[in-house]
């Protein structure tokens, strides 16, 4: 008599039997709707890499999986964050029910988790605190990298990390920085939208352009990722717009599930009713 196998050796197989016809696996990206409008469906959008059409199976509205943010602060932020702090932690506290949030701050290399992931809002704003040091920026590539490694492997919600601090600016340039490469890649492979709000860099001492470079830096990281980086300028002022911003934007997010096309390499592309133009979305 033959036994049934439990579900989970089951999926396994399937698994497996898949990928030995060489069919590639189901991946998923965040889509987020720059224009206020009627919710996207699957019959709405387009997904194409290296010009080869996928595949889409499902497209999540922004209730049905919650947000899951990992809020990452640079303990040189300075003045910029300091006068925001109640801003920031109402931010936090005013996520849609079912959020889940970690706090970090990011110093000398490291990433300092103060509040783990937690669906207390509360708890998480009450996370934020005042800088604690005035030290130089760190190598951000490095310190996302690690920072992604604290997301699970397979997030159920909307997975993405807000980033709030003045950036880097790399001695090899822009493109090429190879722990920056690697955060970009990483994050885009796990799904993980990058956002960052450059904040008080002239107050370290910084000349304009290396300024410039780190807004270019954090730029990059942002829109590479799918999300998108708000450029502050070198004063201290309120966050409380681009955050209110960056909520409204969160609201207009989708969790897509596709396919990809055999043998589909290079740029990724999303098309709602054939347009372009309106979406955040990864680049690859």
């Amino acid at each position: 008599m033959r036994r049934a196998l439990p579900a989970g050796a089951a999926a396994l197989l399937c698994a497996l039997a898949v990928c030995a016809q060489g069919e590639e696996a189901p991946r998923r990206i965040l889509v987020t709707s720059l224009p206020a409008g009627e919710p996207l469906t699957a019959a709405e959008l387009e997904i194409r890499i290296g010009n080869k059409p996928a595949e889409i199976l499902r497209v999540y509205q922004a209730e049905e999986r919650p947000v899951q943010l990992a809020l990452l602060i640079a303990e040189n932020a300075g003045g910029g964050f300091t006068s925001n702090l109640a801003e920031v932690r109402r931010f936090l506290d005013q996520l849609p029910e079912g959020s889940q949030v970690l706090v970090a701050y990011l110093q000398s290399g490291v990433v300092k988790v103060e509040q783990p992931f937690t669906a207390d809002r509360g708890a998480a704003a009450g996370a934020v605190r005042l800088p604690a040091s005035s030290s130089g920026p760190s190598d951000l590539g490095v310190l996302i990298w690690e920072a992604l490694r604290s997301f699970p492997e397979e997030p159920e919600g909307r997975a993405q990390i807000l980033y709030l601090g003045e950036g880097t600016a790399p001695e090899e340039g822009l493109y090429n920085d190879a722990r920056l490469d690697r955060a970009i890649r990483q994050a885009q492979e796990r799904g993980v939208v990058v956002w960052t709000l450059h904040v008080e860099a002239r107050a370290l001492g910084l000349d304009a352009g290396h300024v410039e470079l780190g807004e270019a830096y954090l730029k990059r990281l942002a829109t590479e990722t799918g999300g998108k980086a708000f450029a502050l300028g070198v004063h201290a002022p309120s966050l409380e717009p681009y955050l209110n911003e960056l909520r409204g934007l969160l609201q207009r997010q989708y969790l897509v599930e596709f396919i990809p096309p055999a043998g589909g390499k290079g740029k990724l592309e999303v098309r709602v009713r054939g347009q372009r133009g309106g979406l955040l979305h990864p680049e690859r």
